[in-house]
C-alpha cells in the first residue's frame, strides 16, 4: 500500500510537469495535438480520446508525460518573446518545486507535532516563503533562476563524473536525505517523494538538449543573435 502509493505520488508529479508546460502554451496561444501518459509497448494498442481536436493517450507503463503541437505552431512559439519562451519551457520545472513544496508541507503536517509548533517551525515557514516567491515570481524564475541552477546542477554532475565514482559512492549517498528514510509512514512517503520530484525538477534545469534548461538557453542565444 505505502510503495503504490509512493509510485503514484511520483507518476503524478511526472504528469503536473508536463501539465505546466499545457498551460503556460495555452495561455502563449499555442496549440497541442496530441497529449500523452507513459511509455507504449509495441502492438499493444492504448487507450485513447479526443476533446476538441486534442488527442489524449494513455500507455502502458506510465513513467512519461508528453505534449506534440502543430507543426504551424512550432513558428509561432518561436515568434515569442524570449521571457514566454522561458515560462513556457520553464513551467515543468517549476511546477516540480512547487509539487516537492506541497509535500514537504504535508510531511511536516503529518509529523507528531502539534499544528501550533508545526506552523511556527522555522523549516516549515522557510518551505511557505519559498512556495509564494515561486508562484510570485515565476518569470523571474524561469529567466533567470532556472539556468543558473541548471548550470550548477552540470557542473556537480560533471565533477562526480570526474571524481572516482567507486570510492565516492558512500560518501555522496550518505548526504542524500532519501538514504536515511525508511518507508514506514506516510510522512516517509511524501518526503522521499519531495525528494524524486525536486531531482526531477533540477535535472530538467541542466542546460543540455533536450531537457527544458537546454531549450531556454538554446532560445536565449537565439533571441541575443537576432
Amino acid at each position: 500500500m505505502q510503495l503504490a502509493l509512493l509510485i503514484l505520488l511520483i507518476i503524478i508529479g511526472i504528469i503536473l510537469h508536463e501539465f505546466g508546460h499545457i498551460i503556460t502554451m495555452y495561455r502563449a496561444g499555442i496549440r497541442f495535438k496530441e497529449v500523452g501518459i507513459g511509455y507504449k509497448f509495441p502492438f499493444i494498442p492504448s487507450l485513447s480520446f479526443k476533446i476538441k481536436n486534442v488527442i489524449f493517450r494513455i500507455n502502458h507503463l506510465p513513467f512519461k508525460a508528453y505534449v506534440k503541437i502543430f507543426p504551424d505552431d512550432n513558428k509561432k512559439f518561436e515568434g515569442l518573446s524570449y521571457t514566454k519562451q522561458a515560462v513556457v519551457l520553464g513551467a515543468g520545472v517549476l511546477v516540480n518545486f512547487i509539487f516537492s513544496g506541497v509535500l514537504l508541507i504535508l510531511t511536516f503536517l503529518f509529523s507528531e507535532k502539534s499544528l501550533t509548533k508545526t506552523v511556527l517551525d522555522i523549516r516549515f515557514m522557510i518551505t511557505l516563503l519559498i512556495l509564494f516567491a515561486l508562484g510570485f515570481g515565476y518569470k523571474f524564475f524561469c529567466k533567470y533562476v532556472m539556468p543558473i541552477v541548471g548550470t550548477i546542477a552540470l557542473g556537480l554532475l560533471m565533477f562526480i563524473f570526474i571524481m572516482r565514482a567507486d570510492t565516492m559512492a558512500d560518501e555522496w549517498y550518505a548526504i542524500i536525505p532519501m538514504s536515511k528514510i525508511t518507508l514506514s509512514n506516510l510522512q516517509g512517503i511524501f518526503l522521499t517523494s519531495a525528494c524524486i520530484s525536486l531531482l526531477l525538477g533540477i535535472t530538467n534545469t541542466i542546460p543540455l538538449c533536450p531537457l527544458d534548461g537546454g531549450l531556454i538557453i538554446f532560445c536565449c542565444l537565439s533571441k541575443l543573435k537576432n
